[in-house]
């Protein structure tokens, strides 16, 4: 059994920090805030950014779940990279006949588990989400040339990925150790337990530089009649600025790599 820890300072108002759109994925970029991050095998990986996959890149009982959310760390002294890889079922109320459906079929009791810090940042991800949607639409309505939904700015002949502060100063600090806090405590052992492996990054030049965690049990979203929490908005973005092929990268072979259990 393999052991990680972490230890996250939460993301509040003096965080410099950005939520990010590169063209084929949303993400937070945190680096050089100093919230944490993840210490494995004796050494220190800060916390780089979040980033959110419209579809698991891993399978799960032999099935794909709508969102994984990666936790990317980067060691302190060298390019190597650990990803906290955390799959995320779905639930939607109707807002009419006001029936809940759950992605992984299991009703209103069983499977997934909500938790409360990942919804918050969920929900924080729409609004500044909407709030980046409404300065494309205002740039659009005084002739500024957009050529994708989601606004980007030029650099250097390329598209830069950051278009939108990530404001946390309205409300209370996100307390981003809360994400890993109930899994790693749960008394139910399959809660605390993440697959671990050594592979590669999942978006060129997926260079094996990566050891994974992958939780074992999903986390639960739910989706808010309100639409504070609107996962089908970053679905639409994400396929529209990828010409509908998504952006996860379809489960790869195991290629003869050992699997550990870690918690």
């Amino acid at each position: 059994m393999h052991k990680f820890f972490f230890n996250y300072q939460p993301l509040d108002a003096n965080a410099a920090v950005k939520w990010g759109n590169n063209g084929h994925g949303l993400f937070l970029d945190v680096a050089g805030n100093g919230l944490g991050g993840i210490t494995w095998e004796n050494d220190w990986f800060n916390l780089m950014n979040v980033n959110l996959k419209m579809q698991s890149e891993h399978l799960f009982n032999g099935r794909h779940v709508p969102l994984e959310l990666h936790l990317v760390h980067k060691k302190y002294d060298s390019g190597h990279i650990v990803v906290v890889a955390l799959p995320v079922e779905i639930e939607r109320t109707d807002a009419v006949t006001g029936k809940v459906e759950r992605s992984d079929g299991s009703g209103m009791s069983g499977g997934a588990r909500e938790n409360a810090v990942l919804s918050d940042l969920m929900t924080r991800f729409t609004a500044a989400t909407e709030s980046a949607l409404t300065m494309a639409a205002n740039a659009r309505a005084k002739g500024f040339p957009s050529t994708m939904e989601f606004p980007k700015v030029q650099k250097l002949g390329a598209m830069t990925s950051f278009m939108n502060t990530f404001n946390v100063s309205a409300a209370a600090p996100i307390l981003l150790n809360g994400i890993l806090d109930e899994a790693t405590i749960s008394a139910d052992p399959e809660e605390s337990m993440f697959f671990q492996y050594h592979g590669s990054l999942t978006a060129p030049p997926c260079s094996e530089i990566v050891t994974w965690f992958v939780k074992r049990k999903p986390l639960l979203l739910k989706q808010s009649v309100d639409g504070k929490l609107d996962v089908e908005l970053f679905r639409k973005i994400i396929y529209e600025n990828t010409a509908g092929n998504g952006n996860y990268r379809s489960a790869m072979p195991l290629g003869g790599r050992p699997i550990y259990l870690a918690r």
